[in-house]
């Protein structure tokens, strides 16, 4: 399953050409899938735009035990509110994070920011890993 705030068309023809299954999914509302469907959701661009903790527990309840959440910001600092409640659910529910870095074109974020570069363009990703198993509603 991919998130993302820039699921235009042409975007969707180019993940179906590639034999994905595409579905847009609004963040803001009940994903239409059952409990534990997927193995990886994806998201990109999306926490900038009012990413909630709605949003973050949905993507819990369509995610397989084990399954994986790959998340993808163009600015962690522009998206910190989103990113901050991910990394902090993530957290209490005892994802692992298997990896984050940012990118800069090759280049690393957050030295060229020290250095006082201007910084037109970064990512900043984040992998984490459901454990085996899920937490009962209470």
């Amino acid at each position: 399953m991919l998130i993302t705030g820039t699921l235009t068309p042409p975007f969707m023809q180019l993940i179906a050409a590639r034999g994905f299954p595409t579905v847009a999914v609004d963040i803001y509302s009940f994903f239409p899938f059952g409990e534990s469907t997927f193995d990886v959701v994806h998201t990109s661009w999306v926490y900038h735009s009012g990413f909630t903790r709605h949003a973050i527990m949905e993507m819990y309840r369509v995610l397989r035990p084990g399954g994986y959440l790959i998340h993808t910001v163009w600015d962690k600092m522009a998206s910190l509110r989103g990113t901050l409640l991910l990394e902090s659910l993530a957290a209490k529910m005892n994802w692992k994070l298997l990896a984050h870095y940012e990118t800069m074109k090759g280049h690393n974020v957050t030295k060229a920011r020290l250095r006082g570069d201007k910084v037109p363009y970064d990512c900043y990703k984040t992998v984490y890993q459901m454990p085996s198993y899920k937490y009962s509603k209470r």
